[in-house]
């Protein structure tokens, strides 16, 4: 999704793009975020549906300014994901119960592979129900074994995009 254009018009493709998610990873917080968090809001169908919002970064900035309205207006939920978020005992059992379960994962999706380099043409593109795009990298794409470990692993939901 592009973030250029006025303020108005971001917000807008972000709510069109996501007003019914129940996650968001926000890697970018700030500007960015304070534009698709209302966007979201503004879009969303019902706004007593949960929306976790999980800060995971700030290359945008440091600082976002999140109105008290859109807490009071919506069922949201805002978190963040670092290490201090969670005790290294809860990671470590998560972690175990995770590495337990990937053998017995089935691949719900059939990846298509798409170079990184082409992130913004396919991120753009259609996706079909039951695929799911899978970002290689320059080294997934030149040893076909790595790419397909991690293709393998990285299964998920119907007309998804990820990065391997």
């Amino acid at each position: 999704m592009s973030l250029t254009g006025s303020d108005e018009d971001v917000a807008a493709a972000f709510g069109a793009a996501a007003a019914e998610a129940d996650l968001v990873l926000d890697y970018l917080w700030d500007r960015p975020a304070e534009l698709a968090l209302d966007g979201i809001l503004r879009h969303r169908a019902d706004l007593a549906r949960p929306l976790r919002w999980v800060q995971v970064g700030s290359a945008a900035g440091a600082d976002m300014t999140l109105p008290s309205a859109w807490l009071r207006k919506a069922d949201v939920h805002v978190c963040g994901s670092g290490l201090g978020s969670i005790s290294g005992a809860r990671r470590n059992a998560c972690l175990r119960e995770l590495l337990d379960r990937l053998p017995s994962l089935e691949p719900t999706t059939e990846p298509v592979t798409v170079p990184l380099a082409e992130v913004e043409t396919a991120w753009q593109a259609p996706v079909s129900p039951g695929t799911r795009i899978v970002f290689t990298t320059p080294a997934a794409e030149a040893d076909p074994a790595v790419g397909n470990r991690r293709r393998a692993a990285s299964a998920g939901g119907a007309g998804a995009r990820g990065a391997v």
